[in-house]
């Protein structure tokens, strides 16, 4: 026997509601999440999502934010000098100043901050207070840099002519790449998150960002981003456009950051020089 009509409408327009109503949010968190991590990191642009792959020199566009590939300067056959910069051991942590509790836990006891971990397991209980609260928690990391942006933009403006570039696009030019990451979101105030160490370690040696520890995830309340323990993922870049008036388009804009410093050479020779790039 069919359903009524009327029970399949309902039905349909449930589910829609709620499908939309979900994407709404994540929008938003979104949204909130590349403003606040934005501000903290001076400077550097926020990817969405943080274990979304990038790699320097990617070439893409960006729209509300968010940077969506198109291609690359490597398979566009433009040459690229990159410099790696090790910052293996260093913390880097962008966590919401209010709203966010860590606690960690050692094995062999009971602790009552910790409800999510019981006495035999180490790790950490994370309390998100707020909603939109975020941690945010990098162990080491690698800096790739482009350093030869002049030649490249000889090379961009060949393209662009032959009909191969688009004025819109932009390029990565500086890369974080985490050696380990923690990034969390909560999608509501009083989430609780326990993270368990697998591994068998002191309590020295925990930190909630060591891919090593293998860590669990114990989860009471809705998480908008949830990334433990990951190695190699890209949570941060920079990026720069070609002046529209390097490509002959309309007058060319001044922006208050000088980038003598990220093309390379000496920086009072390229002042002289009109600079074709301009940071987004």
């Amino acid at each position: 026997m069919q359903p009524p009509i009327t029970c399949l409408y309902f039905f349909w327009k449930h589910s829609f509601s709620t499908s939309n109503t979900n994407l709404v949010m994540a929008t938003n968190a979104a949204k909130f999440y590349l403003k606040e991590i934005r501000e903290k990191s001076v400077g550097y642009r926020p990817n969405w999502e943080p274990n979304k792959p990038l790699r320097i020199g990617d070439v893409g566009i960006l729209e509300d934010d968010v940077f969506t590939v198109m291609g690359s300067l490597e398979k566009m056959g433009i040459p690229m000098e990159v410099r790696v910069d090790d910052k293996a051991g260093e913390v880097w942590d962008l966590s919401s100043e209010n709203g966010v509790e860590v606690k960690t836990k050692a094995k062999g006891k009971m602790d009552p901050a910790t409800p999510a971990l019981n006495e035999m397991e180490a790790g950490f209980n994370v309390e998100f207070k707020k909603e939109k609260s975020i941690l945010f928690r990098i162990n080491g990391y690698k800096s790739h840099l482009i350093e030869n942006l002049m030649s490249i933009s000889k090379e961009i403006k060949k393209q662009y002519e032959n009909g191969d570039w688009d004025e819109d696009w932009v390029v990565i030019n500086e890369l974080i790449e985490a050696d380990s990451a923690t990034i969390m979101m909560s999608s509501e105030g009083g989430v609780s998150v326990g993270l368990k160490a697998k591994a068998d370690v002191g309590l020295e040696k925990l930190d909630i960002a060591d891919a090593n520890l293998e860590l669990g995830v114990d989860s009471r309340g809705k998480l908008a981003l949830s990334i433990v323990g990951k190695e190699g993922i890209t949570p941060l870049f920079r990026a720069v456009g070609i002046k529209k008036s390097f490509f002959g388009l309309g007058k060319a804009s001044v922006k208050s950051r000088d980038l003598g410093s990220l093309l390379g050479g000496d920086e009072e020779e390229e002042q002289e020089e009109e600079n074709p790039f301009e940071e987004i």
